[in-house]
């Protein structure tokens, strides 16, 4: 998917773009293999098909990377302890359109999520 390689580093900051790049052109070959990433632990690719990669980051995050016909979709979701999900729409330029965070997330009042953790 050639979203991936021109994805900037602000979409995804825990891997810098090279990461990303030999992650995703190694799991194209077959080969899944584990990188280190900004948060001090290890990243690796889950799924991995024609429109669509998912990159784990931690046991508890992943981000799903979708290409449409003029929309790059990109879902961002945390589980600790509870999941979280933001999902952002991009154009073929890397230029937000919109995003939505998941319905409860959005419920709660900032005291209420630092109560939570």
């Amino acid at each position: 998917m050639s979203a991936i390689y021109t994805m900037p580093d602000s979409v995804c900051p825990y891997m810098d773009a090279k990461q990303r790049a030999q992650l995703t052109a190694d799991a194209v070959k077959g080969v899944y293999d584990t990188i280190p990433n900004k948060l001090g632990g290890k990243s690796w690719i889950e799924n991995n098909e024609e429109n669509s990669v998912t990159y784990r980051f931690t046991p508890s995050m992943t981000m799903q990377v979708t290409a449409q016909q003029d929309t790059i979709t990109v879902i961002e979701t945390l589980c600790a302890p509870i999941c979280s999900t933001l999902t952002r729409h991009y154009n073929y330029a890397w230029i937000l359109l919109g995003e939505v965070r998941s319905k409860w997330d959005a419920e709660l009042t900032d005291e209420e999520k630092e109560q939570l953790f």
